[in-house]
C-alpha cells in the first residue's frame, strides 16, 4: 500500500510553494524519499561551479580530498573543504527549504550535517547495483542529493524502492537491515 502511494509523481514537492516544508516532510516519512522540484537557484549552481573548477585546478589539494575507493564502476567523490564560497549552505545544497525539512522530519531535535562531498560519474561507468544510501535507522539518517547537472533519460534510470526504511525502533535495526540488503 505504501509502496504504491509513492510513485515518481507523487514524490515531488514545488519548493516556490509556501507549504513545501510540510508537504516535503510528511513525504519524506511516508515513502522514505522527496523531491525538491526547482529547488536550486542557478546563479548558485554557476558560483559553486567555479569553485569546483578552482579547487580541480589545485592538484595536490584535489587529491587530497578525493575518494576513488568507497565507490565504484567509474564513480567517485570529492569531499569538500570547508573554506571560501564552500563554507555558504545554500550553495552547497543546504537552502533554507531544506533545513525546514530535516528540522522537520527530526521533529526539531537536532541534527549535524557529516559531510558534503561531489559524486561524478564518468560517461563510461557501469550500471549501478540496487544499494542502500543511508543504513535503514528510520529517523535517524538522511542522504540529501543535489543535481548538479540536468538528469535526463539517456542517464538511464534511476530507481527507488520506496517505504523500506520502516524500523524505528533500534532493536529492530540490524534484522531491518539485513531483511533489505537480502532483497536488493
Amino acid at each position: 500500500t505504501c509502496a504504491s502511494q509513492c510513485t515518481p509523481e507523487s514524490v515531488a514537492v514545488n519548493s516556490e510553494d509556501t507549504s513545501a516544508a510540510t508537504q516535503a516532510v510528511e513525504i519524506l516519512r511516508r515513502c522514505g524519499v522527496v523531491q525538491l522540484a526547482r529547488g536550486y537557484d542557478l546563479d548558485q549552481m554557476a558560483t559553486l561551479q567555479a569553485a569546483l573548477d578552482d579547487l580541480a585546478s589545485q592538484r595536490a589539494r584535489y587529491h587530497q580530498l578525493l575518494d576513488e575507493q568507497q565507490l565504484h564502476d567509474g564513480r567517485f567523490q570529492v569531499y569538500l573543504p570547508f573554506d571560501g564560497p564552500m563554507t555558504d549552505r545554500s550553495l552547497l545544497g543546504a537552502s533554507d527549504l531544506v533545513l525546514d525539512v530535516l528540522d522537520g522530519y527530526f521533529d526539531g531535535k537536532g541534527y549535524g550535517i557529516d559531510h558534503v562531498s561531489i559524486l561524478t560519474s564518468a560517461k563510461s561507468s557501469g550500471n549501478q547495483s540496487l544499494h542502500p544510501d543511508v543504513h535503514y535507522f528510520k529517523g535517524s539518517t538522511v542522504s540529501v542529493h543535489t543535481a548538479l547537472v540536468d538528469v535526463t533519460p539517456t542517464m538511464g534510470p534511476t530507481f527507488f524502492c520506496p517505504c523500506t526504511g520502516e524500523s524505528s525502533k533500534q532493536e529492530d535495526w540490524p534484522a531491518s537491515a539485513a531483511i533489505k540488503m537480502t532483497i536488493l
